[in-house]
């Protein structure tokens, strides 16, 4: 709901702060799609990151395939399954697979390439966009910090966290 109530206003040209050197050009900026957005999603936010991702490249404008990760075969099924209900087939489609697949995808020309996950994995996926000098969005690391307030249980806080 956010992406759909603020999406007229990002699309909005915007002027750049004021620069004496190019005042005279009554400069704006134009924000445009890029084209075919690749999302690779990842295994412990299946849901959530891409609905996230593909959301936002959808509200850029773009087309988008999205790669669900192999290790969540149920929610991939659901997501294979809802998508084409309620997106355009001809814009937006879904790939399952595992390796093989993936490898695939990423000797396609691409206009975005999005990541998340391992950064051994990043490796490979930005090896793969510099190739066909593809932008990418990486999210490396997987970690997931906590903070916990000294007055917490600490086997009840180390149950709910694992």
């Amino acid at each position: 709901m956010y992406l759909y109530n603020n999406f007229e206003t990002w699309a909005q040209p915007q002027k750049p702060p004021f620069n004496i050197k190019f005042w005279a050009f009554s400069p704006l900026i134009r924000k445009v799609p890029k084209g075919v957005v690749l999302v690779i999603g990842l295994f412990n936010y299946p849901l959530t990151s891409a609905i996230s991702f593909v959301g936002g490249a959808i509200a850029a404008g773009n087309a988008c395939v999205l790669k669900m990760s192999e290790l969540v075969p149920h929610v991939s099924a659901l997501v294979t399954e809802l998508f084409p209900e309620y997106l355009d087939q001809d814009l937006f489609r879904v790939v399952n697979g595992a390796v093989p697949e993936t490898t695939a995808l990423l000797d396609l020309r691409w206009d975005h390439i999005i990541f998340t996950g391992s950064p051994a994995v990043g490796k490979i996926v930005s090896a793969a966009a510099a190739k066909h000098l593809t932008p990418t969005t990486l999210e490396l690391g997987g970690k997931n910090p906590v903070f916990c307030d000294p007055k917490m249980d600490p086997y009840v806080t180390a149950r709910r966290l694992v």
